[in-house]
């Protein structure tokens, strides 16, 4: 049996025999692709980038803010980008779009000014992030609804690997010369462009016309379809309650007038190596959970952990009582790639998944780019305490919200439309 085979059958266990040859493709391209995004995203986005800019830039509140959303920038963009480009080939554009973000990111290692690091890594975080549309439109085409979120799992499991040991690494070089942070990103980069060149070999045959969209059109889904935009209202808050504090737990970390001043590995293995090893735990459970059930108690949950960590966080300032924290939130946040990724495939109707995830990945960037700035405003005259307690109410509101959803079929929601 050859490894891809082993692989497979590790995964899937019986189910593997009955892949199509477009699921195997999409399998292992993609999930090589996560593999490489564990690096950027849990490692550089989630707190490098931001460190490299208060220690080795000195930043002020305003481009830590900027940094901060850069990511989300990019994902309120999605729902231009999907629009505009529905017609193209996904696998085409999320690889070219891969290969831009490569040469922004080495360009950002070889800058020396805080608005040239600033303007590569938005650039960089643009191009990243308009593929998310793109990539779910791929997996509802391309993977059986039954296995869906096994075969995206796989990658999961291998972005948080790929995530600690970078997490590890790139903090022992940090620690020893804080401007390794060049030779990082252009490694990094590198590799970026290498996986976009792998994008491009992903098959993307729809069975169906894809439809015609316009950015407003899109965002009319909310209305045309209750759930959908009831579910999206939870999210937002959800997300708000997450992403207004992921800068500041950054801060708390690093600076010494507002935290606990730990060196750049204790950092990351707090922000990286912890949560990454708690959700490679859970990986696997989640995804098992997300295929059989619907996924409205399991965000209940998830939210849950999540509102619950974040506010035993920011509770004192005792490393053991952060880490406990780290680890509550992140048992949670390791179902929010089945669910975040992969949701909108249960309320889509059949081809329809791109319009509908655009919209999701719009509302993701626009509490994304307000929250840290609102974050980084509030911490003028509050306390990260009072931040802690104030995100996890917003959590138990996301949940009221989601309560009446419990008692109606997933079956129905795709064809739950507004009675005009």
């Amino acid at each position: 049996m050859s490894l891809s085979d082993k692989t497979l059958n590790y995964f899937l266990k019986d189910e593997a025999e009955h892949l199509t040859p477009e699921e195997r493709s999409t399998f292992f391209l993609d999930s090589f692709r996560i593999g490489v995004d564990g690096i950027i995203q849990q490692t550089l986005a989630a707190s490098i980038f931001l460190m490299i800019g208060i220690s080795y830039f000195g930043i002020n509140d305003f481009w830590k803010s900027l940094i901060s959303s850069s990511v989300f920038i990019g994902m309120m963009l999605a729902l231009f980008t999907s629009s505009w480009l529905s017609h193209h080939n996904p696998s085409r554009v999320t690889g070219t779009a891969t290969i831009a973000g490569g040469l922004l990111l080495m360009a950002s290692g070889l800058t020396g000014s805080t608005p040239a690091y600033g303007l590569t890594i938005i650039g960089f975080s643009i191009c990243i992030q308009i593929r998310t549309p793109l990539f779910t439109a791929i997996y509802a085409e391309n993977y059986n609804q039954s296995r869906r979120g096994k075969l995206f799992g796989a990658g999961i499991l291998l972005s948080l690997v790929t995530g600690l040991a970078s997490s590890t690494l790139f903090g022992y070089f940090l620690e020893r010369e804080i401007s390794s942070f060049r030779w990082i990103y252009i490694f990094c980069g590198a590799l970026l462009i290498y996986t976009g060149v792998l994008l491009f070999r992903i098959p993307f045959n729809p069975g169906r016309p894809v439809p015609r969209t316009s950015p407003l059109k899109n965002l009319g889904l909310l209305w045309k379809y209750p759930v959908f935009g009831q579910v999206s209202l939870s999210w937002f808050l959800l997300g708000f309650a997450n992403l207004w504090s992921l800068p500041l737990r950054t801060v708390y970390l690093v600076e010494r007038e507002r935290g606990l001043g730990l060196s750049p590995l204790a950092v990351l293995i707090i922000l990286g190596v912890i949560p990454t090893a708690v959700k490679f735990i859970f990986t696997n459970f989640w995804a098992r959970i997300f295929d059989r059930f619907s996924f409205i108690p399991i965000r209940i949950i998830n939210s849950l952990l999540a509102g619950g960590g974040i506010f035993i966080f920011f509770l004192t300032d005792s490393i053991p009582v952060v880490i406990l924290g780290q680890v509550i939130m992140n048992i949670g946040f390791g179902a929010s790639p089945f669910l975040w990724n992969l949701w909108v495939t249960r309320v889509a109707p059949p081809g329809e998944s791109q319009p509908f995830m655009s919209v999701h990945t719009f509302l993701c960037g626009v509490r994304g780019t307000i929250g840290p700035f609102i974050g980084f405003a509030f911490v003028q005259s509050f306390s990260m305490q009072t931040v802690g307690a104030l995100s996890l109410g917003i959590t138990l509101l996301s949940i009221l919200i989601l309560m009446p959803l419990l008692k109606q079929s997933p079956e129905t929601w795709s064809r739950h439309r507004m009675v005009r």
